[in-house]
């Protein structure tokens, strides 16, 4: 793979610097797509300026409370939270969502 920039001096921006940096940027793009597609937000429907960013907001709440289940679900085990899918994680959410509503009114112990 070839990975073409204007940052052209060696001693000061190392290939190996450089391509993890492209590795970062890769996994940040790849998950943007995955938030997008699982969550069904490939196109925004609003009217407004105003009603956009309200969107994006709750979008941000959803996706950190799922993130926050995933990191409750690992925390005593050996792997980090990059191995964890997202839609794996909604798709568990979903299929135990009956047994949340029992629990809706009652407080955490």
């Amino acid at each position: 793979m070839y990975v073409v920039t204007t940052l052209t001096d060696p001693g000061f921006y190392p290939t190996e610097e450089i391509a993890l940096l492209y590795w970062e940027r890769w996994k940040i793009e790849v998950k943007f797509w995955e938030i997008k597609t699982t969550m069904g937000l490939e196109m925004l429907r609003v009217k407004t300026p105003e009603m956009g960013i309200k969107m994006m907001g709750m979008i941000q709440i959803a996706y950190n409370l799922v993130k926050a289940l995933q990191l409750e679900a690992i925390s005593d085990q050996a792997i980090t939270i990059d191995e964890v899918s997202y839609k794996a994680t909604l798709d568990v959410i979903t299929e135990f969502r009956i047994d949340f509503i029992g629990l809706q009114n009652r407080p955490r112990l």
